[in-house]
């Protein structure tokens, strides 16, 4: 026989009171069942989809069976299963799991892209459509938390972090490096957080030798690929109405301030837009204090940033130490509070 066709099985005799028997006769079984999630989430952001759009097809068209979406989609699905060689192509071709991540019906569907072709499309690439690649990755981590906070943000903090991927043979770039005592590729992977937020989202990464220097590529790809994704957060307020440094300059940089003037007029102005007010202080709204008692002339404002209690809360605001400082502070007390805008 050219087959062997003996079921495997393993017995568990001693774990429960009956015996249970596992057999590993199921045709057609997969153990990335839960890749489909990672497909719903990459059908969600559009990823793939962006970057492949970056990519130049040279093919003849004639002769082509499987397009460049599918092959990205392949190889970026593969690797987050953990198959991080192209030789797994040729076993999961015809993965029913797989072929459904592509679209193609787990059964009937015909099988995926083999390893020589996987090999030739990552090859394909050219500098200049890796670089693209990478600003489509930045540009959309950027503008979905742009999104996620309303395209408002204080701080975006900028992370990069070299980290080791050891090599195994004589490929181009692996390098010996001695901090880590391996041969290997240095990639530095650029991390992006928002305000004080503690999660860190990957934006961007660089291949680097084994042995780059700490700054190799900071300065070019990476700083390219984030500048070029930082436009859609508003970082500063609207400087034709407000003067740079002062409280409301600040403010308006967190909140959509559809109005003009001084700080003591605002409760009137944002009124008169429809804005809801009131006297209780809330987390995102907008305190309002009226002038003297140690505040401007021009009255202050500042940005509820938590509620200790129905009297006591903590603000985020800019000039009640000098001009351009921003800093927090404790308010204990509503007698100088005229109101919040919410």
């Amino acid at each position: 026989m050219s087959q062997h066709t003996t079921t495997e099985c393993l017995l568990f005799p001693d774990i429960f009171p009956k015996p249970v028997v596992v057999q590993f006769d199921q045709r057609d079984g997969s153990s990335d069942g839960g890749a489909v999630l990672l497909q719903a989430a990459d059908r969600r952001y559009g990823l793939t989809e962006r970057m492949a759009a970056c990519l130049q097809d040279e093919r003849q068209p004639g002769k082509i069976d499987h397009q460049l979406t599918e092959l990205l989609r392949q190889r970026v699905y593969g690797i987050a299963c953990g198959y991080p060689d192209a030789n797994d192509a040729d076993r999961l071709a015809s993965d029913p799991i797989h072929k459904l991540l592509l679209g193609r019906d787990p059964i009937e569907g015909t099988d995926l892209a083999s390893q020589p072709t996987l090999s030739r499309f990552e090859n394909s690439a050219d500098r200049k459509e890796l670089y693209r690649m990478g600003a489509a990755l930045a540009d959309s981590v950027m503008e979905r938390h742009a999104r996620r906070l309303h395209g408002r943000a204080r701080r975006v903090t900028i992370d990069l972090d070299p980290t080791d991927d050891p090599t195994h043979g004589h490929q181009q770039w692996a390098l010996f490096n001695g901090h880590y005592g391996t041969w290997c590729y240095l990639p530095v992977l650029g991390f992006v957080s928002f305000n004080e937020e503690p999660e860190q989202y990957l934006l961007t990464a660089v291949l680097r030798p084994g042995n780059a220097p700490a700054t190799l590529g900071a300065a070019g790809s990476e700083a390219g690929s984030i500048d070029g994704a930082l436009p859609p957060f508003a970082y500063g307020p609207r400087v034709d109405d407000f003067p740079w440094g002062q409280c409301t300059w600040y403010v308006a940089s967190l909140r959509d301030v559809t109005w003009g003037g001084d700080a003591w007029e605002w409760l009137i102005a944002a009124a008169a837009r429809g804005k809801q007010e009131g006297i209780i202080p809330r987390v995102g709204a907008i305190v309002v204090f009226g002038p003297g008692n140690g505040y401007s002339p021009l009255g202050h404002v500042a940005y509820v940033e938590s509620v200790v209690n129905p009297t006591s809360f903590i603000v985020d605001e800019a000039n009640a130490d000098g001009l351009g400082i921003v800093d927090q502070r404790l308010i204990s007390s509503l007698t100088d509070v005229e109101g919040f805008i919410y």
